[in-house]
């Protein structure tokens, strides 16, 4: 439960940022962004969201193109984000019933939510209850 509560920064980081390479920035952000990074940010070290902080602090700066990847990196950031908040509302008293019926489902990219929608005849009385409410 804890990665629900990381940083906007740290989960765009993870859809938009990749490894470093040599320890410096070279290819740690989207691709049209690249340029931007080895003019503003060619010392910042990849990971933590460093990168992505580094162009949003240029902003004014970057290319039409950097600036619509990095945009779309953080509406996708965000989705997670609202996605992720709906999913704690359910998870704590849907527990149990996650550890019955989907046991074995790999959670992420909607798999427990998707199992209990599956099963949503044997769900208990408290988790039927809250994950509607959640609209799944």
């Amino acid at each position: 439960m804890r990665g629900l509560t990381r940083s906007l920064a740290i989960l765009v980081a993870g859809a938009a940022v990749a490894l470093a390479v040599g320890g410096r920035a070279a290819a740690a952000a989207p691709a049209g962004c690249q340029a931007e990074v080895q003019k503003f940010c060619p010392t910042i070290p990849a990971g933590g969201g460093r990168v992505l902080v580094c162009l949003q602090e240029h902003a004014s700066q970057l290319s039409p193109d950097c600036q619509k990847e990095l945009q779309g990196a953080q509406r996708h950031a965000e989705k997670r984000r609202a996605n992720r908040a709906a999913a704690g509302a359910w998870v704590s008293p849907c527990t149990g019933d996650i550890q019955k019926l989907c046991q074995g489902i790999a959670a992420g990219a909607g798999r427990i939510a998707e199992c209990l929608g599956q099963h949503q005849a044997e769900l208990s009385e408290g988790c039927r209850a809250a994950f509607g409410k959640a609209g799944k």
